[in-house]
């Protein structure tokens, strides 16, 4: 699916997981006509397990990609705070 169909990119974050190290890319769509979120949480592996000479852990395909969709506001706030905090701050706040 185009990207452009979850809305707007409104913001993205890096997480890690404290259960499993793992580092989760979030990135958040708002579709303005149907007042929706969208949110695309890509896994990758924890730091010390990402491509060579790389400081970061996006070295590579991620473990697992899942988008999570019709996400309301309240939705938004609970499920992914650090990524609605980022939000916040953006200038294209819907």
């Amino acid at each position: 699916m185009d990207k452009r169909a979850y809305g707007q990119e409104i913001g993205k974050v890096l997480v890690t997981r404290p259960d499993t190290g793992s580092v989760q890319q979030q990135v958040a769509y708002y579709d303005s006509d149907r007042e929706t979120w969208t949110v695309q949480v890509s896994t990758y592996p924890p730091i010390e397990q990402s491509a060579p000479g790389r400081s970061d852990p996006i070295g590579r395909a991620p473990m697992e990609s899942e988008t999570y969709g019709e996400l309301s506001q309240d939705d938004m706030k609970s499920r992914y705070p650090k990524l609605w905090e980022k939000v916040n701050q953006e200038d294209e706040m819907p």
